[in-house]
């Protein structure tokens, strides 16, 4: 099942985001965190298992390991002090 992430934070803020490859052959560059789900483009990750997650902003970084095994996952990044936004569907 995938991943859709985004941001909750301001957008004038240069983050990225990079999703780990232990499931599947995907991609696993950093790329520019989302506004919101609306572009599969750049907002969806197609895994199924146990993933990490990581944010960066400058030298500045966080990581969760995440389960999309059985379902699909929405996360919303809060900030590097906050905990993720987690719906799972």
């Amino acid at each position: 099942m995938p991943f859709n992430i985004r941001s909750g934070v301001s957008q004038s803020r240069d983050i990225k985001v990079f999703v780990s490859k232990y499931s599947v052959d995907g991609n696993d560059s950093w790329f520019p965190l989302a506004p919101n789900f609306n572009d599969a483009d750049k907002s969806h990750w197609q895994r199924n298992g146990w993933e990490v997650v990581v944010f960066k902003e400058g030298n500045v970084r966080r990581g969760w390991y995440i389960d999309c095994s059985n379902k699909i996952v929405d996360i919303t990044f809060n900030g590097f002090s906050q905990d993720l936004g987690l719906v799972r569907r």
